[in-house]
């Protein structure tokens, strides 16, 4: 079943270009699906406009069948968005101060709220971190509690934007092993990359974008061939191209 579907979906500023136009695709329940495309292409205002910080200016989004088009708070609750610059969304002054803040600030129950913490900082690896500063966390563990706190809200969908950008190779690799564990316990996500070859063994599907539009979407193996013409490097090896099943940096 649908868990996202995206219906002739744009966005333009007040008398300006179109940004996104005729954004059409499903993505199912417990789905992963990668959105790839060159510099802007457009795939992170995608993002911020399903997340509702921007309103769409036509089309239709609807979530779990509900048509939430003109609903930008609920689409801010039921979407989850990491920004690339994880630094943005920490505010709290140790890792638990920042992963109860979103929680605290709803109201959510004192016991409610321990559960859920307790919950994604076990997913996510933070118990031996909470009580330190996020100043002085690595990338990967700074990424990592960016995911916890948007977890912990309980979103139907995560979005991630360039979750890999600014990684060591460690860092990537915590990044990438929670993503996976995430999308073995069923959750829906969503990655923005140019960085495809760390996440296409995994993905269910492959949206291609370009000059605001999509210009081809699928399996990963039918959109591969697509991805250099568009301004996106195929990952290969010397002696050819790599396979989608062996693109990812995990052993």
């Amino acid at each position: 079943m649908s868990i996202l579907e995206l219906s002739s979906v744009g966005f333009q500023f007040k008398m300006g270009e179109s940004i996104i136009h005729d954004i059409s695709f499903n993505i199912e329940e417990g789905q992963f699906a990668v959105i790839t495309g060159r510099n802007g292409s457009g795939k992170s205002m995608l993002l911020k406009c399903l997340k509702g910080l921007y309103p769409i200016t036509q089309g239709r989004i609807i979530i779990n069948n509900d048509d939430v088009s003109k609903k930008e708070s609920m689409r801010n609750r039921l979407l989850g968005l990491i920004f690339q610059d994880a630094d943005c969304q920490v505010v709290g002054q140790t890792v638990r101060r920042d992963i109860l803040f979103g929680l605290e600030n709803i109201n959510i129950p004192e016991d409610e709220r321990e559960r859920r913490v307790a919950s994604v900082a076990h997913t996510f690896g933070l118990n031996a971190l909470f009580d330190r500063n996020p100043q002085t966390l690595s990338g990967g563990e700074l990424r990592r509690l960016t995911m916890a706190g948007v977890m912990v809200m309980e979103p139907t969908i995560l979005m991630l934007d360039e979750p890999f950008a600014n990684l060591d190779t460690e860092g990537i690799r915590q990044v990438l092993e929670t993503l996976v564990k995430m999308r073995h316990q069923g959750v829906t996500i969503i990655v923005v990359t140019h960085e495809i070859e760390k996440v296409l063994a995994y993905a269910d599907t492959l949206i291609l974008m370009d000059c605001g539009s999509i210009v081809a979407s699928g399996l990963p193996d039918s959109v591969l061939p697509y991805v250099e013409s568009h301004g996106v490097r195929r990952p290969r090896y010397p002696s050819g191209f790599i396979a989608v099943e062996d693109m990812t940096w995990l052993t």
